[in-house]
């Protein structure tokens, strides 16, 4: 058995399989950390971009305090506000002007129910659900009267049902029955009482 010289071309080969084989391994275990590594410090850029936004937000705590401040103590922002001590009476007075509402548009309160109150932003939410019939036209005039009262009223829930009613014509005559249209109301007013801290 003789040894045959390897051919240069043949050395050649197998040194550059095996560096190409070391450079394969290497960016297989490389790339991924250098991939880890490039989100981390996406998310580190991201994360200190939203850290220097609270910053500035919390900056201008103390002036929007000073606004809110004189809001509070201005007058005229009273008369959007309900009157009363507590809930309770802001409710009762809540009660008796939509009363007034629905029977000055001509409709006819069928029930008035005063709902539990609620603290929602520094005031307290005062609701009451009624039920009433009236026609389209008293509908129409007790959500304008509704949206445009001082102090400011909500209504949160609607729900309108047409009932019909027969009026009877005299025998004498030929023509049907004309249908007279009502409209069966529910709906939730709220408004708000000022909090004792503002």
């Amino acid at each position: 058995m003789t040894d045959r010289p390897r051919s240069p071309w043949r050395c050649a080969a197998s040194l550059l399989g095996a560096v190409l084989l070391l450079v394969v391994i290497g960016v297989a275990l490389v790339f991924p950390w250098i991939e880890r590594d490039r989100r981390y410090t996406q998310e580190i850029q991201r994360l200190t971009d939203q850290v220097e936004r609270y910053r500035r937000m919390a900056a201008t705590l103390p002036g929007l305090q000073a606004t809110q401040g004189k809001v509070a103590d201005d007058p005229a922002i009273g008369s959007f506000y309900l009157a009363g001590q507590t809930a309770n009476l802001a409710a009762a007075d809540l009660q008796n002007r939509l009363k007034q509402m629905v029977e000055g548009s001509g409709g006819t309160l069928v029930s008035a129910q005063l709902l539990p109150a609620h603290e929602q932003g520094g005031s307290q939410m005062v609701s009451v659900s009624l039920r009433l019939n009236c026609t389209t036209e008293a509908l129409f005039d007790i959500l304008y009267k509704i949206e445009n009262a001082r102090p400011l009223l909500f209504v949160d829930t609607l729900s309108v049902r047409e009932q019909r009613r027969r009026s009877a014509r005299p025998a004498r005559q030929t023509q049907p029955e004309e249908a007279i249209r009502d409209l069966s109301v529910r709906l939730d007013v709220f408004g708000y009482l000022r909090g004792t801290g503002s």
